[in-house]
C-alpha cells in the first residue's frame, strides 16, 4: 500500500535474537502393556532456574532442548486417560517411574554430551470406589471426592448417578466428601463409617482396591441471620460459630451483616466474634439487648431438629 502521508514508516524497535543451540533430553513413554502413549504431558524442572513443558507425540517420544543443568523429568496423563498415575523418571523404580510415595526421582545431567534413553513406563494404581447418596438413597452427582495422605493428595467427583473411583498410590489418607449443597453437610471417613466432626476423621490404609467405600451424607439444617451494630448498620467480618459440645460449624459475615450455615441436627452455643476488634464479642442469648450476652454460661441454646433457625443479633 502507498506510504501514508500521516502515519509514514517508522522502525520503532529492533532487536535481533541469537538462540543458542541446547543440550538434548529425550526419551519414549510407554503405558503398563507395553504400548506408546501419546498426548503425555512431560515436565522438566532445573532446580528453579529452567522450566519447560512438552507432549508426547503418536510414538510416545518426547524432547527438550535445554542449557547444560540438571533436571528433574515429571509426567502426567492422570485427567486424560483414567488408569495411569502421575509421576517422575526414577532409575531406581519398575519402568524407571516413581509415583509420589515410591523411589525418589532421578536427576537427569546434561554438561557436554545429550541425554538420551530417558524412557519410562507409566502404571497406575490401587482405586477408592462407591457411591454418594443422601438419606433417601438418592445418588448426589458433582460431590468432590479427596483422598489427602501426608504428601499426596488424590480427587475427583460423583458422576449423575453418585458413583466415583479415584485412583491413588498405596498409603493412608483422609477421605473427605464435599456435597457442594447448602442443604447436606460433608463428612468424612471415621472408623469405618463417616461423620460431620471434622476431628474425629481416620485414616484409609490403602494397599489395593478398596471397592464400595459408600457414604450417606446427611441433611443439614440452616442457621442464618444478620448482625449489625447499635444503629442497624450491617457488620462486615464477623465470625459466627455454632458450638454444638464437641464439634461445631462456622460461617462469617458478608458486607451487609448476613450470614449463614448448614449444620447437623443438635444443640448449639452461637458465639458472635468482631475480627476487626472494634465491637465487643458475645453470645446469643433471646431477649438481651440486641439478643447479645458477654456472660459466657448464661446463654440461649439454638435446638436444631427438623428445620433451621434464624438469629439476629446486634
Amino acid at each position: 500500500p502507498p506510504r501514508s502521508t500521516l502515519f509514514p514508516y517508522t522502525t520503532l524497535f529492533r532487536s535481533d535474537i541469537q538462540m543458542p543451540t541446547g543440550h538434548r533430553i529425550s526419551g519414549t513413554v510407554t503405558g503398563s502393556d507395553g504400548l506408546p502413549m501419546p498426548n503425555v504431558w512431560v515436565g522438566l524442572d532445573g532446580g528453579g532456574t529452567f522450566f519447560a513443558w512438552t507432549s508426547t507425540d503418536n510414538e510416545g517420544q518426547y524432547a527438550f532442548a535445554v542449557p547444560a543443568g540438571s533436571y528433574g523429568v515429571a509426567f502426567d496423563r492422570y485427567e486424560q486417560k483414567p488408569g495411569y498415575l502421575e509421576g517422575c523418571y526414577a532409575l531406581g523404580a519398575p519402568g524407571h517411574y516413581s509415583t509420589t510415595d515410591g523411589t525418589p526421582c532421578t536427576q537427569v545431567p546434561v554438561d557436554v554430551s545429550d541425554a538420551p534413553g530417558i524412557d519410562v513406563q507409566m502404571h497406575g494404581g490401587p482405586t477408592i470406589s462407591g457411591r454418594v447418596t443422601d438419606e433417601q438413597g438418592n445418588g448426589l452427582a458433582n460431590v468432590n471426592v479427596n483422598a489427602n495422605g501426608n504428601n499426596n493428595g488424590y480427587g475427583t467427583q460423583t458422576d449423575g448417578e453418585g458413583y466415583y473411583s479415584l485412583m491413588v498410590t498405596s498409603g493412608s489418607y483422609r477421605l473427605e466428601f464435599h456435597a457442594n449443597r447448602p442443604n447436606i453437610l460433608d463428612v468424612c471417613l471415621s472408623n469405618g463409617g463417616f461423620t460431620t466432626n471434622w476431628g474425629d476423621c481416620s485414616q484409609l490404609t490403602v494397599s489395593g482396591n478398596q471397592p464400595d467405600t459408600d457414604v450417606t451424607m446427611p441433611t443439614g439444617y440452616l442457621i442464618s441471620g444478620r448482625v449489625t451494630d447499635t444503629q442497624g448498620n450491617g457488620l462486615w467480618h464477623v465470625n459466627v460459630n455454632a458450638n454444638g459440645g464437641n464439634f461445631g460449624f462456622g460461617a462469617q459475615t458478608d458486607e451487609d451483616g448476613n450470614y449463614s450455615m448448614t449444620v447437623a441436627a443438635g444443640t448449639y452455643r452461637l458465639d458472635f466474634n468482631d475480627t476487626t476488634n472494634a465491637h465487643i464479642n458475645g453470645i446469643y442469648k433471646s431477649g438481651a439487648p440486641g439478643n447479645l450476652t458477654t456472660d459466657w454460661q448464661n446463654y440461649t441454646p439454638v435446638v436444631v431438629i427438623d428445620s433451621g433457625a434464624n438469629i439476629n443479633v446486634q
